[in-house]
C-alpha cells in the first residue's frame, strides 16, 4: 500500500469545504494502483461534478490508474471565458 495526494479545485473545493470535510488529503491506494474514478467515488464525488483530472501535469482522463506517490487535483467542469459583449 501507498499514498497518493489528492487535492479539489473550484467547486469541489467549495462542496467539501461545506460538508467539512478536507480539500486536500492523502488516500491510501495498492502497490498496482487505483483508478481516479474509484477514488473519487471513494471520496463521495459525483463523476458529473468532475470535469477534468491533472496527473503527471496532464489533463487524463477519470479511467487513468493512479500509483502511490503520485499528485492529483480534481476539477470542476470549467466554462469558456469567453462571451459576448
Amino acid at each position: 500500500m501507498g499514498k497518493v495526494q489528492v487535492k479539489m479545485l473550484g467547486s469541489l473545493h467549495a462542496l467539501r469545504k461545506s460538508q467539512g470535510l478536507p480539500t486536500e488529503l492523502e488516500v491510501e491506494v495498492a502497490e498496482d494502483g487505483k483508478s481516479a474514478t474509484v477514488i473519487a467515488a471513494e471520496l463521495g464525488l459525483q463523476p458529473e461534478l468532475i470535469g477534468h483530472l491533472f496527473h503527471r501535469n496532464r489533463v487524463q482522463p477519470l479511467e487513468t490508474i493512479i500509483l502511490p506517490g503520485e499528485s492529483i487535483v480534481f476539477v470542476p467542469p470549467w466554462k469558456s471565458g469567453r462571451g459576448s459583449g
